[in-house]
């Protein structure tokens, strides 16, 4: 589980981790548009996960 705080930590930071050029300008427009946010990350073991973070407009 420390994968994924570590992950989350650099994802709220704008560290989106091993996305490529065409996700990491998404991801900038994203911010400036209030789309979808996303991240690739790896734990140490090797496994690969996403996350994925959703304007809220309530």
């Amino acid at each position: 589980m420390e994968a994924v705080e570590t992950a989350l930590n650099s994802h709220v930071t704008g560290n989106w981790g091993d996305v490529s050029e065409e996700d990491t300008a998404q991801n900038a427009w994203a911010l400036e548009n209030g789309a979808r946010l996303m991240s690739a990350c790896e734990t140490e073991a090797g496994k690969s996960f996403w996350i994925l973070t959703e304007a809220e407009f309530s």
